[in-house]
């Protein structure tokens, strides 16, 4: 996996999607939509935007990290000059935009909240006959 380019492997994800979403649709094993929103809910809490601020902190010290390993060399044989503006902006944005900036968030956040409580599910109820609808307009009017 290292050997591939970044839009093989999205490639490869996409035609991985394409072919387990039917399978898993045909077995009915998605998730249902109230699982969605409930995850949805849980992800608008506080408690929610720290796991996500801290999964986005640590994305980009990650990458800030593989960032500087995959200059060095670059620095040593003479490809790149630290002082340059390629590696300046690099080392700027994950520094300081990408990580300081989610980071900050997450400081920020950490006061945290209730999540809200949970609903009941809806009590099942049969719906009354449906009847298609008429187009007409119903009865003709009379003169």
């Amino acid at each position: 996996m290292q050997d591939l380019r970044p839009e093989v492997v999205g490639e490869i994800f996409v035609a991985y999607l394409l072919v387990v979403v039917p399978i898993l649709m045909w077995f009915n094993k998605l998730p249902a939509i109230s699982t969605v929103g409930r995850m949805a809910a849980l992800l608008n809490t506080s408690g929610g935007h720290i796991m996500l601020l801290g999964f986005f902190s640590f994305l980009f010290f990650v990458s800030a990290a593989r960032y500087i390993y995959f200059t060095i060399p670059m620095i040593q044989v003479g490809k790149v000059v630290p002082e340059g503006a390629w590696y300046q902006m690099g080392m700027s944005f994950f520094t300081s935009t990408a990580f300081a900036s989610c980071f900050g968030a997450l400081l920020k956040t950490l006061t945290g909240e209730k999540a809200p409580p949970e609903q009941a599910p809806p009590e099942h109820t049969q719906s009354p006959s449906r009847t298609p609808p008429s187009f007409g307009g119903g009865e003709p009017s009379k003169p």
